[in-house]
């Protein structure tokens, strides 16, 4: 896109999923996030994906749904949709992810092996699951389609980002963990809950049960509708350095604010410690995660009579090592931008100090090989050194501090050949009984410059007509049998393209 008279935006290509350095943690400064795996997008040595959906049927739990991996989308940015669909009365198919060994293997039957994610990955972690909490798409009445349906059409789904331990065929021996779960019936749509379950009776805990309602986590209720904004859900887990029986510290968070916790798990009531321990120590790995898109339950309720469809976003899941606080760290530049002039012989770049600049005192661009191009304070850089031809051009970036350098940020600048003026294509011809008209008809070019007219030329090339639009009828012709000769072709601004010849022979 034209910036200004002189300068086209570019996309560039950055090629890290992520940067590997620990930086403070956004829901507490005192702490270094350091991201190890981004489950969406990132792939095992193996080659494989981080997460799979299934094929598992849930209405054990009240559910009247089965999944089906159908349900699940990938976009090309790596986000998903997850979709519900009614296919009958009382009978719904949906979408749900695990990161669970064997899912290629019965119960869950899904057709694509995964890699294996569990909480045994990091002793002291931060998971973040970022999505659009589900809405009715398609309704009888046709107002979910048209994005004017109350928000009580979307009753009876329950979303949930959930936990079970590696060992989970005697639930909930091992315990669960409801990081969120939305709309409880008889609610508006702004609350969300999460909940413990393990085997075992207290007053602590819903009803004095603690398998089945669980021991609730404080709940959260949003200014507004849930599902009008995305929001992330962040649960954080670390060994207790006091627990005798290998518990842990658990704290929930809600866009980068804490929501509960922290709770020793020795503290919970039933079996509670037990069930905890056991589930973040089995040697086997610890709890693996599960977000899907459930309909109705003794949690939700029945769904709306209206609601034939619903469709949740997941837009990222990402894994986080905790440490304490980094110090004096040397972070590299973050927001890279780029923009090229129009005869290809300059490209500028532009970037953002990064969000703890501490030490920086200035910043240096280096080429493909490494050698340092540049060094300054500013937050741009031109570099004038192009050839004036299409291609892709590499640069690293790098912060420099008084402690040392940052590690290289590589970023990528891709120059694409000039467009043309091309001319229509498809260019198609009848005529009439009487032989008087001949009708001209063409598709816009693809990849051109922009056309701003067409022109149809007779045999000498002269100009019979121009215009915008996509056909033009010749009324010219003497109604005789003969051989009539057009050239067409587009105008762009300045430039017009190559003629393109069209005979139209009458019988």
């Amino acid at each position: 896109m034209i910036t200004n008279k002189n300068l086209l935006l570019v996309l560039p290509s950055f090629f890290s999923c992520a940067l590997s350095f620990a930086a403070p943690c956004p829901f507490d400064p005192s702490k270094s996030c350091q991201l190890i795996t981004d489950i969406l997008q990132d792939k095992a040595s193996s080659g494989l994906n981080y997460y799979a959906s299934t094929n598992y049927d849930h209405r054990m739990s009240g559910e009247i749904n089965v999944y089906d991996t159908s349900k699940v989308i990938k976009s090309t940015d790596g986000k998903l949709t997850v979709l519900a669909d009614l296919l009958n009365a009382g009978f719904w198919k949906s979408g749900e992810i695990m990161t669970r060994a064997n899912l290629n293997s019965p119960p869950f039957n899904s057709p694509i092996p995964s890699e294996v994610w569990t909480t045994s990955e990091v002793k002291h972690g931060y998971l973040e699951v970022n999505i659009n909490l589900p809405v009715c798409t398609k309704s009888i009445d046709g107002l979910c389609q048209q994005n004017k349906n109350p928000s009580a059409y979307n009753q009876g789904l329950w979303p949930a980002i959930w936990m079970m331990p590696t060992y989970d065929s005697n639930w909930p021996q091992n315990g669960e963990i409801d990081i969120m779960e939305a709309y409880p019936k008889n609610t508006a749509f702004n609350l969300t809950t999460g909940a413990l379950h393990f085997n075992g009776n207290s007053p602590q805990c819903g009803g004095g049960d603690c398998r089945g309602w669980g021991y609730s986590l404080d709940s959260h209720q949003f200014p507004q509708l849930a599902y009008a904004n995305p929001h992330s859900w962040g649960f954080e887990w670390e060994q207790d350095p006091n627990s005798r029986n290998g518990g842990y510290i658990l704290t929930g968070y809600i866009d980068n604010v804490k929501t509960w916790g922290p709770l020793k798990t020795d503290t919970l009531p039933a079996d509670g410690a037990n069930a905890l321990q056991r589930g973040f120590n089995d040697p086997n790995g610890g709890y693996y995660l599960i977000v899907n898109l459930a309909v109705g339950g003794p949690y939700a309720g029945a769904p709306n009579p209206q609601m034939q469809s619903a469709s949740m976003k997941v837009n990222s899941v990402k894994v986080y090592q905790i440490g304490s606080a980094p110090s004096e760290q040397c972070n590299p530049p973050r927001d890279f931008s780029s923009s090229y002039t129009l005869d290809k012989k300059h490209i500028i770049l532009s970037w953002s100090s990064p969000a703890n600049p501490g030490t920086v005192v200035s910043y240096q661009v280096k080429d493909w090989e490494k050698k340092v191009l540049w060094k300054d304070n500013k937050l741009t850089w031109t570099d004038s050194s192009l050839p004036g031809t299409a291609g892709k051009f590499t640069y690293f970036l790098s912060s420099v501090c008084n402690n040392g350098v940052s590690q290289d940020v590589q970023y990528d600048v891709i120059i694409p050949e000039t467009p043309k003026c091309l001319p229509p294509t498809n260019i198609n011809a009848n005529y009439n009984s009487d032989k008087r008209l001949i009708n001209l008809s063409w598709s816009a070019p693809s990849q051109s410059l922009p056309v701003t007219s067409y022109q149809v030329r007779d045999w000498l090339k002269r100009v019979l007509w121009q215009g915008s639009s996509i056909n033009w009828i010749d009324r010219s012709l003497p109604g005789t049998p003969g051989k009539f000769t057009y050239y067409i072709n587009s105008v762009c601004n300045n430039q017009d393209s190559v003629l393109v010849q069209k005979d139209v022979n009458i019988n």
